[in-house]
C-alpha cells in the first residue's frame, strides 16, 4: 500500500481556497462580515434611476396630454327620486295587495336597494334606449373647452350626428348609476354621455318609465288579482254546495237514529260482552292448563289426586292393608286364608282407587271442553257486537267529515267574497312609490377627461410605475440572494459545518491543450477520449484537475481534496459519499476530479457509480459499460469468495478504479442498498484500496446517500452556487443528523466571485501568479 499523503496544515485559507504572498485572503463571518443583503435603499433606487424616472413621468404627461385630446368628452347628469311607501292598513290593503310582505312598497333599506338594481336593469336600460332613439332629434354637439375644440380639428374623430346620437344614448345607458342617498328615501341617478342634452334626457325618461311601469305593473297585478279572486269565489261557492248535498244525501241514506256524540246501547252491550269473555277466556285458561298437566305428568303427582280426600282415604287403606299383610306373612305362608283375605282387599281396594283417578282424568277433561265451547259462543257474540258497533263508527266518521267539509266551504266561501269587496275598491286607487324630486338638466362642462387632473396622473403613474418595477426588481435580486448560497462561507454559518473547498465557475475553453491531452492518455486504443461524452462527444469538466493541472479549477480541486484528507480516519481506508441536495449540482463532475486528484498524489482510489437512475461514470470515463455495483448486489455469490477484479474497470488514470452501475436491472435501487451485501462489499473494498468515492443520488429525492452514508467514514455535500437553496441545504444536512451520520463538510461549485469583492482579485490574478 502507497503513503498516505499527508496535506501541510497551513496551505489553504478559510473557504478551502490556495493562499500565497500576493493573493488576499476572503473575508469570513468571524471577521465582522455577515454575508447577507443589506436593507433595501428607496431614495438609493430613486437616484439610481433618476433619467429612467424622469423619462417616464415625461411619457406619461404625454399619454395625458394625448387621452385628454383624443378621448371623446363625457357631460354628467343627475337627477334625484324619492321612494314613497304605501299605508298597508289603508282598507285592509294587507290582506288582498300580492305584493304586501315582501317590502316592495315600502321605503326601507332593502326595498331602496332593490329599485335601485331595477333602475339599472339590462331590460329597463334597453327600454329607455329605444324610446330615446324614436323620440329625440339628432344634433351635433358644439365643441366648449380648449381640447374639445382642439379635437374637433382632428379628421378621424368626426361622425355624422345620427351616429353621434346613438352613440351618446349607449354610453348613458352603459354608464348609469343608482345609489341611496344616506338614511333617507332618495335615490340619485347618475349617467354620462358625450351629448349633454342626451345625458339629461336619459336619466329624466329613466324616471318616467320606471313610474309608469310600477304603474302598470301594479294595475296588472291588480286585475289579476281580482279575476283570480272571481274564479276562486265560484269554485267556492260550487264546493259549499256540492258539499251540503252530500251529507244530506248521506244522512237519508244511512238511516242514522244516533248521535255520534253520545254513546249508543251497542257500544254497552259491547263493553258487558267484553268484560265476560275475558272472564270465560281466564277460566279456560286455568281448565286447559290442568288438563295439559294431567296429559304429561304422571297421575300420582297431579294437585288433584294429591288434594282429593276419597283418594287420600283409598291410598291409606292400601297402606295399613300392605303393612298388616307384611306382618301376617312374616309367621304365615301365603297360602293361608287370612293372607288370601288381606291380598283381596288390597286388589279391591287398588281397583277402586285406579277408578278414581281415571274418573278424576275425565272430569279434568270435561271441563276443559266446557270452558272451550262457552268460549268460542261467547267469542261469536263478542264479535257480532264488534261490527255492529263498528258499522255505526263508520257512518259517524263520515257523517262528522261531511259536516267538516261542508262548514269549511262556507268559511272559505265567506272569507274570498270579503277579499273581493275589498280589491274592487283597492283597484279604483291609482298609486306610485316614486316621485321625481330634481330633474336633471344639461351641463355644458364635460365631466371627462379633465386636463388639471388627468395629465398630473398619468405622470404620476408613469413614474410610479417605473419605480415599482424597479423596486420588484431590487426585491427579486435580494430575495434570490438571501435564498440561495451565492459567496464562500455561507454554507459554513447557515449549515453549521466545514466549507471543504470552493469550486470557481469554468469552461474547457482551451481546446489545443485539451486535444494534446486527450492524444497522450488515450493513444490508440479503442476506449473514447477523456472528457468527451459517449453520446454526443462534447467536452466535459469531468476531467479539469487531468487535463489542465495547472488552471485555477484543477487547483481549486486540489486544495479541496487537501480538506478531505485532513479528516481522513487513522487505520482503515476511509469511504465518503459524495452526493447533493437535488440534481444538477455539480456532484459527479466533483467526484470525478476529485478521484483523479487523489490518484495523482499515489493513492488507490476506487470511485464508485451508485447513482443507479442516472449512471454517469462510465460515460465520462469513457468505459462501456460492464457488470458493476447492482450486479454484485443482486448476485447470490458470497462475497467473501468473489473475485471483484472484473468489477473494477481500470482508466488511463494511474491508481484509478471506476466500479460502473452495472448490467443488472433494478426497478427501485433503493431497496437493493438495504441488502446486507452492502456492508460486505465495503468492507471487502477497503482492503483493496486506499481511498473509496461513492457517486449517489440526491438525497432530498432518493434515500440512497443516507443508505450508503450508514457504511461510511463521512458524506460530502456539493452546493451549487446561485442554485442550491439553504433550506434545500439544510434539510439535507438535517437527514443526515438524525441518521447519525457524519458530514465532513460542503464544497461549493459553480462559484462566480462579483467584481469588486476581496474574492474577485484573487480569482483574476491567479494566472499572473503563476507566472512570477
Amino acid at each position: 500500500m502507497n503513503d498516505h499523503y499527508e496535506p501541510e496544515s497551513n496551505g489553504s485559507g478559510p473557504h478551502g481556497l490556495p493562499v500565497g504572498p500576493d493573493v488576499r485572503m476572503l473575508p469570513s463571518p468571524s471577521d465582522g462580515w455577515v454575508p447577507e443583503p443589506t436593507k433595501i435603499s428607496y431614495w438609493k433606487i430613486a437616484w439610481g434611476h433618476k433619467f429612467i424616472l424622469l423619462l417616464c413621468i415625461f411619457a406619461g404627461a404625454l399619454g395625458g396630454t394625448a387621452y385628454v385630446i383624443l378621448k371623446t368628452p363625457e357631460y354628467a347628469a343627475a337627477s334625484t327620486v324619492e321612494l314613497i311607501g304605501f299605508n298597508q292598513s289603508f282598507m285592509n290593503m294587507s290582506q288582498v295587495d300580492p305584493q304586501a310582505g315582501t317590502d316592495m312598497t315600502t321605503a326601507s333599506a332593502s326595498n331602496i336597494q332593490t329599485q335601485t338594481r331595477i333602475l339599472t336593469s339590462r331590460s329597463m336600460l334597453a327600454r329607455v334606449a329605444e324610446r330615446m332613439s324614436l323620440e329625440m332629434t339628432p344634433i351635433a354637439s358644439t365643441p366648449t373647452t380648449f381640447f374639445t375644440k382642439l379635437r374637433a380639428h382632428i379628421p378621424f374623430a368626426q361622425k355624422e350626428p345620427l351616429e353621434q346620437m346613438k352613440e351618446a344614448v349607449r354610453t348613458a345607458a352603459f354608464t348609469v348609476s343608482a345609489r341611496g342617498v344616506g338614511a333617507t328615501r332618495l335615490i340619485e341617478l347618475r349617467c354620462q354621455s358625450p351629448s349633454p342634452e342626451v345625458a339629461a334626457n336619459f336619466l329624466n325618461t329613466l324616471a318616467a318609465e320606471h313610474i309608469s311601469q310600477n304603474l302598470a305593473i301594479r294595475s296588472s297585478a291588480t286585475q289579476r288579482t281580482s279575476q283570480w279572486m272571481d274564479s276562486q269565489m265560484e269554485e267556492a261557492k260550487s264546493r259549499l254546495q256540492t258539499a251540503g248535498e252530500k251529507l244530506r244525501d248521506f244522512v237519508r241514506q244511512s238511516g242514522m237514529d244516533f248521535f255520534p256524540e253520545q254513546s249508543t246501547l251497542a257500544d254497552s252491550k259491547m263493553k258487558v260482552l267484553q268484560g265476560d269473555l275475558a272472564a270465560i277466556q281466564a277460566d279456560r285458561i286455568a281448565k286447559q292448563a290442568r288438563w295439559e298437566m294431567a296429559k304429561n305428568t304422571p297421575i300420582d303427582s297431579l294437585p288433584d289426586v294429591l288434594s282429593d280426600p276419597t283418594l287420600l282415604g283409598l291410598k291409606s287403606r292400601i297402606v295399613d292393608l300392605r303393612r298388616e299383610m307384611a306382618q301376617l306373612t312374616a309367621t304365615l305362608t301365603p297360602e293361608h286364608y287370612k293372607v288370601q283375605k288381606i291380598q283381596a282387599q288390597i286388589s279391591e281396594l287398588q281397583q277402586t282407587l285406579d277408578k278414581e283417578k281415571t274418573g278424576l282424568l275425565k272430569r279434568l277433561d270435561n271441563d276443559y271442553q266446557e270452558a272451550l265451547r262457552r268460549e268460542k259462543l261467547l267469542s261469536g257474540a263478542y264479535n257480532a257486537q264488534t261490527h255492529a258497533v263498528g258499522a255505526q263508527a263508520d257512518k259517524a266518521s263520515q257523517y262528522a267529515m261531511l259536516k267538516r267539509d261542508a262548514e269549511m266551504a262556507q268559511q272559505v266561501y265567506n272569507g274570498l267574497l270579503q277579499q273581493a269587496n275589498q280589491a274592487a275598491l283597492i283597484a279604483l286607487v291609482p298609486a306610485s312609490n316614486i316621485r321625481v324630486v330634481d330633474a336633471a338638466v344639461a351641463d355644458n362642462i364635460p365631466s371627462s377627461p379633465t386636463p388639471m387632473r388627468d395629465i398630473p396622473t398619468w405622470s404620476l403613474f408613469g413614474g410610479a410605475l417605473c419605480y415599482g418595477l424597479l423596486w420588484f426588481r431590487e426585491v427579486l435580486r435580494r430575495k434570490r440572494l438571501t435564498q440561495l448560497f451565492e459567496s464562500p462561507g455561507h454554507t459554513r454559518t447557515i449549515l453549521g459545518v466545514p466549507e471543504l473547498g470552493v469550486i470557481p465557475s469554468a469552461t474547457i475553453d482551451r481546446p489545443k491543450k485539451l486535444a494534446a491531452a486527450q492524444r497522450a492518455l488515450n493513444g490508440a486504443t479503442s476506449i473514447h477520449p477523456l472528457g468527451t461524452l459517449v453520446e454526443d462527444g462534447q467536452k466535459t469538466l469531468e476531467f479539469a484537475t487531468w487535463q489542465n493541472k495547472s488552471s485555477i479549477l484543477a487547483e481549486s480541486f486540489r486544495q479541496t481534496l487537501t480538506s478531505i484528507l485532513r479528516a481522513q480516519p487513522k487505520g482503515e481506508c476511509p469511504v465518503y459519499v459524495i452526493t447533493s441536495g437535488g440534481p444538477g449540482e455539480g456532484k459527479t463532475t466533483l467526484s470525478a476530479n476529485l478521484a483523479i486528484a487523489m490518484a495523482m498524489i499515489g493513492q488507490r482510489v476506487l470511485l464508485i457509480d451508485a447513482d443507479l437512475r442516472r449512471a454517469r461514470l462510465h460515460s465520462v470515463f469513457g468505459l462501456d459499460n460492464c457488470p458493476g455495483l447492482s450486479d454484485l448486489l443482486t448476485s447470490t455469490e458470497s462475497l467473501e469468495e468473489a473475485d471483484l477484479a472484473p468489477y473494477l474497470s481500470p482508466t488511463k488514470v494511474d491508481n484509478l478504479r471506476v466500479m460502473t452501475h452495472g448490467l443488472a436491472q433494478v426497478g427501485t435501487p433503493a431497496t437493493l442498498f438495504f441488502s446486507p451485501r452492502v456492508k460486505e462489499l465495503v468492507k471487502k473494498l477497503r482492503g483493496q484500496f486506499d481511498y473509496i468515492l461513492l457517486d449517489t443520488a440526491p438525497v432530498l429525492l432518493f434515500p440512497d446517500a443516507r443508505l450508503w452514508g450508514r457504511h461510511s467514514d463521512g458524506v460530502v455535500l456539493v452546493v451549487r452556487a446561485g442554485v442550491t437553496t439553504r433550506e434545500g441545504a439544510t434539510s439535507a444536512c438535517q437527514r443526515f443528523a438524525e441518521d447519525g451520520i457524519a458530514v465532513l463538510g460542503t464544497i461549493l461549485n459553480d462559484w462566480t466571485p462579483k467584481e469588486g469583492s476581496p474574492s474577485h482579485y484573487y480569482y483574476h490574478s491567479y494566472e499572473a501568479y503563476g507566472q512570477k
